[in-house]
C-alpha cells in the first residue's frame, strides 16, 4: 500500500485525504479497482453483475428479528423481562447444535434483537424454531424472519 506524506496538512486537508483514501480502499475491495476508475457506468455494471449471480454463489443468511410483544414491560431492562431466560436457553440450545451463527439483543431500550442462523439451516427450520420460542409463545416477543444477502463482509465471515 502506498504511503502518503501528511506533514504540513491542516485538519481539513488531512480529513479530505483520509476520506479519499478510505473511499479508494473501499472501492478497490468492493469493485476490484481504484476510485479513479469508478464511474456511474462501472457502478451500474457491478450492480448488474451482483444481480445476475446465481443464488448458489450468493452468501445468504436467515435472520430472526425479535421485537417486544404484548407482554413486554416497557422501561424494564431486557434482562429482567419475565421469560427472557427461557428465550436465551432456547437459542443457546440451537447455538450448541451449531445451528446458530450469532445472536443477541440490540442495546437501545425496548427494541428487541436478532438471531442469525448458521450455514445450512433453512428458512423454514429457523421459522419453526423461532415460533417455538417460549418468549414468543408467551407474548413477550414477536418475530419475523428475513433472508439477508451479505454483499460485503470480511472473507472469514462469509465462509
Amino acid at each position: 500500500m502506498e504511503m502518503i506524506k501528511t506533514d504540513g496538512l491542516n485538519r481539513r486537508q488531512w480529513l479530505k485525504l483520509s476520506v479519499s483514501s478510505l473511499v479508494g480502499i473501499f472501492s478497490t475491495t468492493l469493485f476490484g479497482r481504484g476510485i479513479s476508475n469508478l464511474n456511474d457506468q462501472n457502478i451500474i455494471s457491478n450492480h448488474q453483475n451482483l444481480s445476475n449471480q446465481k443464488e448458489s454463489t450468493m452468501v445468504l443468511k436467515h435472520v430472526v428479528f425479535h421485537s417486544p410483544g404484548p407482554q413486554w414491560k416497557t422501561g424494564v431492562d431486557f434482562r429482567e423481562q419475565p421469560g427472557v431466560m427461557e428465550h436465551v436457553q432456547h437459542y443457546a440450545k440451537l447455538h450448541g447444535d451449531n445451528k446458530l451463527f450469532m445472536g443477541g439483543p440490540f442495546i437501545d431500550a425496548d427494541s428487541g434483537g436478532m438471531m442469525v442462523a448458521a450455514e445450512g439451516v433453512s428458512r423454514q427450520e429457523i421459522e419453526a424454531y423461532a415460533a417455538l420460542d417460549p418468549a414468543v409463545t408467551s407474548g413477550l416477543l414477536t418475530f419475523v424472519v428475513k433472508t439477508w444477502y451479505i454483499a460485503m463482509a470480511e472473507k472469514e465471515s462469509q465462509e
